[in-house]
């Protein structure tokens, strides 16, 4: 019984290897050359035609707004535009969700 490799077994057992390898590692193979072409498109912006009138357009009126001091909102609830991104900065200073949304609707 003849127990040994030829040479033309062990070129075909380093090619599978690398084919295995080569597969199962999920590489990529890049090329060198570029084919990248570098093109710049420009954009015109449109030009704003000045407003011209001859009277003033009425001013809406305000309500004035009810500013807390800012001792008063130590976490400054009064920044965020909804509860979940508040609740989400400050969970671990408040007991649960509700507990912070009671605080955010308190300070808004």
């Amino acid at each position: 019984m003849n127990n040994r490799i030829s040479f033309g077994g062990i070129v075909l057992l380093i090619i599978a290897v690398l084919l295995l390898v080569g597969t199962c590692s999920g590489s990529q193979s890049y090329s060198t050359s570029s084919s990248y072409t570098s093109r710049r498109t420009y954009r015109s912006t449109p030009t704003r035609k000045p407003v011209t009138s001859t009277t003033a357009a009425p001013k809406a009126s305000r309500k004035p707004r009810a500013t807390s001091k800012p001792k008063d909102d130590p976490y400054n609830a009064s920044d965020y535009a909804h509860v979940d991104d508040f609740y989400y900065d400050h969970y671990d200073d408040f007991f649960d969700y509700e507990d912070a949304e009671d605080y955010f609707d308190e300070h808004n």
